[in-house]
């Protein structure tokens, strides 16, 4: 990640289809719903990672807490040193 960029993780507690697919599907509604808010998105470890710049961050976040699909309650943020 470079500096001026967000990830937000994301990953389900129950699963009632393979996480592969609900991860895939989410991120796949998400690009829909807000192409220009993401730059990137990266699947590892059984996660989903999204990258934003600075301007769009509060648009995701709100979209990812709002939506009926997302319905997110928290976001992790790298830390500093990760992003340079």
């Amino acid at each position: 990640m470079i500096r001026g960029e967000f990830g937000v993780g994301i990953c389900f507690e129950r699963m009632e289809k393979p996480l592969t697919e609900q991860l895939t599907d989410l991120a796949s509604h998400i690009l829909t719903m807000r192409p220009d808010a993401v730059r990137a998105r990266q699947f590892k470890c059984g996660e989903l990672t999204l990258l934003t710049d600075k301007d769009h961050l509060i648009e995701l976040l709100s979209f990812l807490r709002d939506d009926d699909r997302c319905l997110f309650v928290s976001a992790i943020f790298p830390a500093p040193s990760a992003i340079e």
